[in-house]
């Protein structure tokens, strides 16, 4: 069993997009190589609901197809706990 490396950070930061785009962000930035995605909760943000076990499903789908070996996290937040995490 080998061990890799974490990668380097790669994340971004995003309102909660509408329909398929969701699914296709999560798919690309998994194959790209990202490491975390944060979705900001924002006032005026169509989508406000988040299907995080859809999510990790498509990670794990999208990380095996690209032989990805660490799975994008991803978490929830406002814009102001994004500020004030950073």
């Amino acid at each position: 069993q080998t061990e890799h490396a974490l990668p380097p950070k790669r994340e971004i930061a995003i309102a909660l997009p509408k329909g398929q785009r969701l699914d296709f962000l999560i798919e690309k930035g998994t194959e790209l190589g990202l490491t975390h995605i944060y979705f900001l909760l924002l006032e005026r943000s169509i989508r406000k609901e988040f299907n995080q076990e859809r999510a990790e499903r498509l990670v794990r789908e999208a990380a095996s197809q690209s032989n990805q070996h660490h799975l994008l996290q991803f978490s929830l937040l406002s814009w102001k706990d994004l500020v004030q995490a950073k």
